[in-house]
């Protein structure tokens, strides 16, 4: 039962994020985003007089418009990521000074 009420508790909270595809839900220090790619359109290649012609072109303009969105979500999650690691880091130095070593790769320990 417990197990329950956290998942609708968790659903509560992010179903907003899940219900637009190109959103952000602010929770606490980190935002939690939702950026899904866009199904791809189907690489018709037709001549101008084919009747499907136009709905072609215009499912193809929808999948590059509906791209700018993703990557833009993209560059927006990469920067909250950033900002969140900075804050971290300076939160690390302001506790540990000089004690506060960043390693970069995998530990050796």
């Amino acid at each position: 039962m417990h197990q329950f009420v956290i998942l609708i508790t968790l659903i509560g909270l992010l179903g907003p994020s899940i219900a637009s595809a190109q959103e952000s839900t602010v929770i606490g220090l980190y935002d939690l985003g939702a950026c899904y790619q866009p199904a791809e359109t189907y690489p018709f290649k037709l001549d101008n007089s084919d009747p499907l012609y136009e709905t072609a072109r215009a499912d193809h303009q929808r999948f590059l418009e509906e791209m700018e969105g993703y990557v833009n979500c993209l560059d927006k999650e990469r920067l909250a990521a950033l900002n969140a690691f900075r804050a971290s880091y300076d939160l690390f130095v302001t506790n540990f000074g000089a004690d506060a070593v960043f390693r970069y790769g995998p530990s050796e320990d």
